[in-house]
């Protein structure tokens, strides 16, 4: 297997990981004084990496271990649906560097999960992705930075997706479309890349055109918006923001459950 096997074109260098890494690292300095509690990103080298989620070498390896999992396993063979909600509340305001809270292991996410779970009646259900969140801006206004789950399902139908989901959350009815389901393509590469967007790097801004536009712009945040999103994401381990459901990850290693 060579890496273009499992890994989409544009998914990032460790040169460009190592830059974004020394960006997170001058913002946590520059900005230390208005975290809620100290945040730090320590030493990471080769043969003892920090796997921290903060840093981006070590969410880019463990993106790279669970894109390889995933062909290795050839689950790309099976019927996926790209997942993304927008919940109620979750969105934190500009200018706030307080913490977010529970990640992967936020209440709601758990009984998603257990939704999903119950609703499978005895197919294989499988679950990966994230939460994450971007630094917003509208017509170069900073807009908030909400907090949202991008997650690949197989094994269950979009409409018990869909009911699972409006059972669990209270929606963001601001969003023009605070609930997503597309299946994915048979292509080539459509798995490949759906895998990688749910699980992502942590550090981005959005850019849109205007309040209605669905397409933005990615570029990295400024010192300040950094520190923001570094605050509002907490100290947290390398799989902190990894949502998964039917695969297992113990001391580095992805199997299936």
């Amino acid at each position: 297997m060579t890496t273009g096997d499992y890994l989409p074109p544009e998914f990032e260098t460790p040169a460009k990981a190592l830059e974004i890494r020394k960006k997170a690292r001058r913002a946590i300095r520059l900005h230390r004084q208005q975290f809620e509690k100290a945040i730090k990103l320590g030493r990471c080298a080769t043969q003892q990496r920090c796997r921290s989620g903060l840093c981006p070498i070590c969410v880019r390896d463990l993106r790279k271990r669970l894109l390889k999992f995933l062909a290795e396993q050839q689950l790309s063979d099976r019927r996926w649906y790209l997942v993304t909600i927008r919940v109620k509340g979750w969105t934190k305001k500009i200018g706030d560097y307080s913490s977010f809270g529970p990640l992967r292991d936020h209440p709601s996410i758990k009984a998603l999960l257990g939704k999903l779970r119950r609703r499978a009646d005895g197919n294989i259900l499988i679950v990966f992705g994230s939460i994450e969140t971007v630094y917003r801006v509208v017509e170069n206004v900073p807009a908030g930075k909400p907090f949202h789950l991008h997650l690949m399902i197989s094994g269950l139908k979009k409409r018990v997706i869909k009911e699972a989901v409006k059972a669990t959350f209270d929606l963001d009815s601001k969003v023009a479309i605070p609930l997503f389901i597309d299946p994915v393509g048979n292509g080539e590469n459509d798995f490949v890349k759906a895998a990688s967007y749910a699980f992502k790097q942590p550090y981005w801004k959005a850019s849109y055109r205007n309040a209605d536009d669905r397409h933005s712009k990615r570029q990295l945040p400024k010192s300040n918006q950094l520190a923001e999103l570094i605050g509002n994401e907490g100290a947290h381990p390398w799989n902190g923001r990894l949502i998964i459901l039917g695969i297992r990850f113990d001391q580095g290693t992805f199997r299936m459950t």
